[in-house]
């Protein structure tokens, strides 16, 4: 079974015996266990899976733990310890639980977790709130200090459960919270306090320091802090040089004007985002879900529940989206290779030769071996061979005339020659697969185009002829189809350039990709006519072809997608 079809199913558990259609219809289900041992053990393999992640024992006794307080404390009998994704609001890849026939008897299913998840930014606060209250509660401290230190761990709060109770003063020093968040008092005698960002005095009533006693204006402060939130930041420390001493949320609201703390909110949910490898944001632009994948070396694409954007969940790239067949290797590879001007200098390398005098670049345009390095293109008038690049005061009749040279071959040029006939050989080869690939993604482009113009296309029939929205479908499907085969032809000659030039791989793959590309440049073609130029009888006998045609095409694409997936062994 490979990978993606072991996430789209779950472990099931057998609980001895088939279910004969007798059961009374009790709620038991019988696997012999009550609602709450039930709801204990599902709580205690969802606790293990989570504490297994960081391959600790005593991590995986204190999560059990915790999951017992949790369902025992619990109201709901559905309840279970969530695993590290948080609530997911929907979810694109799920597995349902395997139930027997006659009232649940004769087999009883353990929801795994789900391939993967779309959450939504809401979901995400309350993951992180209900994170941090586990902490705060678990290694009683406050929420303050709790949010802080997990900050401080990059959100690792099995690490910080582990560290903590082993030396709690040293964690709270390196995270920052030595001090309290209290002002320190100002002497009743001091009128004034000089604030040492803006050297004003100013009245200490106006001033505002940490427990660290660092002093500074609110005006001074409050830009301090809001130049740190606009960079992103989330763990603020004291202005003064080599302070670690942090400013805690609570703190954070109090000094911050309205309209910026919620900013400061949304760095905190950036950050713990970042900082999860099995969670990304939706690259689609203006998508605000998140994407958690179970496996975070997922090859396969992913998509969107918010948006139906299908895309590689590694590369996580709009402008990519799903790159199949071609890896991420072969991808971010060829598009560097696309964008690198170090092309610009390998084309010049096969195509010119420098001046042997000063080196300018020098494009052959003529049939003669005589070659003359103009001034009136920035050249320093020197003339020479074409071939051997000698002085052409040595050449004539008997060097071979203006057509040839017999130095040639005793000459260091032709080594030089030799390199850039396999520089150009090596230039042709990725031009012939460039041009392809963008000629499929500009088509793909126009397909998308055509795609936003459906709703027109439709309506116009409907106007003009009277047809019904269900008969003007295939219209969208079509255009989808014509997207999603030109995604495939498009990455399948980045595929392809990555193959060995001469394998029995290769055949077969050229072959599946041919037949593809045929039949979606005829489905492109039946698709694109005008059905404004046709009566009422011509625009069924079109849509029947035309979704006929798709079909194929589909067909197609599934034989290339298989080929490619089975390593192209035939």
């Amino acid at each position: 079974m490979s990978d993606e079809e072991e996430d789209n199913n779950f472990y099931a558990e057998d609980s001895g015996g088939e279910d004969n259609g007798d059961d009374d219809g009790g709620d038991d289900g019988g696997d012999g266990l009550d609602d709450e041992e039930r709801e204990l053990e599902e709580a205690f393999a969802a606790a293990a899976e989570e504490a297994e992640s960081d391959a600790t024992r005593t991590s995986v006794t204190a999560a059990a733990d915790r999951a017992r307080t949790k369902a025992t404390s619990s109201s709901s009998k559905s309840a279970a310890v969530a695993p590290s994704a948080g609530a997911v609001s929907s979810t694109t890849t799920s597995s349902s639980s395997s139930t027997g026939g006659g009232g649940g008897g004769g087999g009883r299913g353990r929801r795994r977790a789900m391939s993967v998840s779309s959450m939504s930014e809401a979901d995400l606060v309350t993951e992180i709130d209900e994170t941090t209250a586990e902490i705060s509660e678990v290694l009683s401290v406050s929420n303050d200090m709790a949010a802080a230190l997990l900050h401080h761990y990059k959100w690792n709060k099995m690490k910080l459960l582990e560290l903590f109770p082993e030396n709690p003063d040293k964690i709270k020093r390196e995270a920052g919270l030595t001090h309290s968040q209290t002002t320190p008092n100002v002497s009743a005698s001091t009128k004034k306090v000089k604030c040492p960002v803006c050297l004003d005095d100013v009245p200490p009533a106006n001033t505002f320091a940490l427990g660290c006693a660092h002093r500074y204006c609110k005006p001074c402060l409050s830009m301090y802090l809001q130049s740190k939130v606009a960079d992103g930041v989330v763990t603020i420390r004291c202005a003064f040089p080599r302070c670690s001493t942090v400013f805690l949320t609570s703190t954070l609201q109090r000094l911050l004007p309205a309209e910026i703390f919620p900013k400061l909110q949304k760095n905190v949910v950036k950050s713990y985002i970042s900082e999860n490898p099995h969670m990304k944001p939706c690259p689609f632009p203006g998508c605000p879900s998140i994407s958690h994948v179970e496996r975070i070396t997922r090859t396969e694409p992913i998509t969107c529940a918010a948006c139906s954007f299908t895309y590689c969940f590694r590369c996580n790239d709009h402008s990519i989206g799903d790159h199949q067949p071609a890896t991420c290797a072969m991808t971010e590879a060829w598009i560097a290779k696309a964008t690198d001007q170090a092309e610009t200098v390998t084309w010049l390398m096969a195509n010119t030769k420098n001046c042997p005098k000063c080196r300018s670049a020098i494009e052959k345009n003529g049939g003669c071996m005589h070659m003359t390095c103009r001034k009136t293109a920035g050249g320093c008038g020197h003339e020479f061979c074409w071939l051997c690049r000698g002085p052409w005061s040595e050449h004539g009749s008997a060097t071979g005339g203006y057509y040839s040279c017999n130095k040639y071959d005793a000459s260091s040029a032709k080594k030089e020659d030799l390199k850039s006939a396999d520089l150009k050989t090596e230039m042709e080869h990725y031009m012939f697969y460039y041009h392809r690939y963008d000629a499929h993604q500009k088509a793909k482009k126009i397909a998308q185009g055509q795609l936003a113009k459906c709703s027109e296309r439709e309506l116009a029939l409907a106007k003009t002829m009277d047809i019904h929205s269900t008969d003007t479908k295939f219209l969208y499907e079509t255009a989808e189809t014509l997207i999603h085969c030109r995604q495939v032809l498009e990455y399948s000659y980045v595929f392809g350039f990555n193959l060995p030039k001469t394998s029995r791989e290769r055949a077969l793959f050229e072959h599946l990709q041919e037949d593809l590309e045929k039949y979606t440049n005829h489905l492109t073609e039946l698709y694109e006519q005008d059905e404004r130029k046709k009566d009422y009888q011509a625009v069924f006998k079109w849509k029947e072809e035309v979704t006929n045609y798709m079909r194929v095409t589909l067909k197609f694409l599934s034989n290339f997608n298989a080929g490619v997936a089975s390593g192209l062994t035939g």
